[in-house]
């Protein structure tokens, strides 16, 4: 019997206020839930580098 993880991912800003959230099992990559988690967001966006690869830092770049 396998053990099911789940991982939630916050999106707040600089007053505590959550922005966006996304729940994904526990075997995806902690990059994957950025794009959907700052599709509407502009400017900048801080982070633990873990989730950062220089792929999704241009697909951000992009979007502004």
């Amino acid at each position: 019997m396998g053990i099911n993880v789940l991982v939630s991912y916050q999106l707040i800003n600089d007053q505590g206020e959550l922005l966006a959230f996304k729940v994904t099992p526990g075997n995806v990559d902690e990059g994957k839930p950025v794009p959907d988690l700052t599709q509407y967001l502009i400017g900048k966006i801080f982070g633990d580098r873990g989730y950062i690869s220089q792929e999704l830092f241009e697909k951000l770049y992009e979007q502004g």
